[in-house]
């Protein structure tokens, strides 16, 4: 892929994805994003920790970050830029992911590319564009897990290649610190680390049983024994939180197994079937085929036979975790899961998707002697159109962009903002406030009520200093 057309592939991407970039400006925060630094204010920071384990959940790491966020500080400007850091760092921490699998295979280009390309397709059909980047107590407890567990495979990576000791372990030893951070980032992403934990033990048993002369750690490193201990203990901390058994309790139908068997596996079917022929992942994965056909070289030296069984077993695999998430999920709220969990699982089926589709290319090429060369020109511009037309329909691209264009995100920052300056003003007790209408789909608000005693209502009146703060009536 020369130069040229590269630069334009990379330029259309990210064209697409700066919208979200430049909606941060005008996003606000949610009413439940006030009860943090509000109930760390009023019980102090120790107390705070140990009343979100007992009452709420066990996500320690999660509820640690939201009880010194921004709006502990009364600054709703710095919210907005750190939820746009955050969003650069994500994007940053991809891409390096994403060249811990392919920098000896690929230029630096192409490796923008690849993962340019593959954040199109994830914010594409992000299933809640609004609680995945933009509502700060949803961006802490899931996408931040979702960042962890991609430094934590880098951090793998590089130890697996590093022959110093010492390097490998102070390696080993940031990666266990991200390790239980993310373990206590939510159960969901507690259950993914337990799950990759468990690869890699049995990939280690695999290279040390073989004796491939692959560099790696020992079973039995002390060090690398008590990283393992200490992610049971982590997530068997999430997972024992007495705040877990109280949130159950308000899901009638939550512990209930037929309907989660077979729910679970209806949403996940729903959602697969959206996810390939609804958006544009078969275009896209077209475009990057001579891409990812460089990766993961150790395919030429298995047979066809073996590459067939190793390929359904890692489909198989995806398959099951997407679908064990879902059950988890499931299993405790009772209903169809929220769109923030969603999100983790159509993540994770992205990362799937195109790793155990560079296999199947890996296949084909030699089983029928099929060379993957670059596109002509003319394909790559073919397969331009055919991604563009995917903009046509309803996605988060287009409804980013056209609410920046009609004005609906300004119009929303400015009435949030006349909201503030009403609360400051007012001499009445209760604070009366006017009702946000028409809100942006992109961005996350349940909004306080005409009910006083409503915790949303109480969170807010505590943020700005009220004895109480309600809606007016219509």
């Amino acid at each position: 892929m020369n130069v040229r057309i590269n630069f334009l592939l990379i330029s259309f991407f990210t064209l697409t994805i700066l919208p979200f970039t430049i909606l941060f400006i005008f996003n606000h925060p949610s009413p439940e994003d006030f009860s943090w630094g509000e109930t760390v204010r009023s019980m102090g920071f120790f107390e705070a920790q140990k009343f979100f384990y007992e009452e709420w959940s066990g996500r320690f790491f999660s509820y640690l970050l939201l009880s010194v966020n921004p709006l502990l500080f009364k600054s709703i400007l710095f919210y907005k830029i750190f939820l746009l850091i955050f969003f650069l760092v994500f994007v940053y921490i991809f891409f390096v992911f994403v060249s811990a699998f392919s920098k000896s295979e690929l230029s630096f280009r192409e490796r923008v590319l690849l993962a340019i390309s593959i954040l199109f397709v994830y914010l594409y059909s992000m299933p809640s564009i609004s609680e995945g980047l933009y509502w700060l107590t949803s961006v802490f407890i899931y996408q931040l897990g979702i960042s962890l567990i991609m430094l934590l495979i880098i951090l793998y990576r590089k130890s697996a290649f590093l022959m110093s000791n010492s390097k490998r372990n102070v390696i080993i030893m940031s990666a266990f610190l991200v390790t239980v951070a993310a373990v206590g980032t939510s159960e969901i992403i507690a259950f993914l680390i337990v799950c990759i934990i468990s690869i890699a033990l049995y990939i280690h048993y695999q290279k040390i049983k073989n004796n491939t002369g692959y560099p790696t750690l020992k079973i039995g490193n002390l060090i690398y024994v008590l990283f393992i201990l200490t992610v049971v203990i982590s997530a068997a901390l999430v997972f024992s939180s007495p705040g877990n058994s109280l949130r159950a309790l308000e899901f009638e139908n939550s512990k209930n197994f037929p309907y989660t068997l077979n729910s679970s596996f209806v949403f996940l079917f729903r959602n697969l079937v959206s996810w390939i022929f609804l958006s544009p992942l078969i275009p896209v994965s077209i475009l990057l085929s001579p891409l990812l056909i460089k990766l993961f070289n150790e395919g030429e030296a298995v047979s066809k036979s073996s590459m067939i069984y190793k390929i359904g077993i890692k489909f198989l695999g995806l398959f099951l975790i997407l679908y064990a998430v879902y059950f988890i999920t499931i299993w405790n709220i009772g209903e169809s899961p929220y769109g923030r969990t969603v999100n983790i699982v159509y993540f994770i089926f992205l990362v799937g998707w195109f790793y155990n589709l560079s296999f199947v290319l890996k296949f084909i090429h030699l089983k029928f002697d099929f060379k993957f060369q670059q596109f002509s020109n003319r394909i790559i511009f073919f397969i331009l159109i055919v991604i563009s037309l995917f903009l046509i329909k309803s996605n988060n691209i287009k409804i980013a962009g056209a609410e920046l264009i009609r004005g609906s995100a300004i119009n929303y920052d400015i009435n949030l903002n006349q909201r503030y300056i009403q609360i400051e003003n007012s001499t009445t007790e209760p604070c009366l406030v006017d009702s946000i209408k028409n809100k942006p789909k992109t961005f996350f608000l349940y909004d306080i009520t005409r009910n006083a005693d409503n915790p949303y209502n109480l969170w807010y009146s505590k943020y700005f200093d009220k004895k109480s703060i309600i809606l007016k009536s219509d």
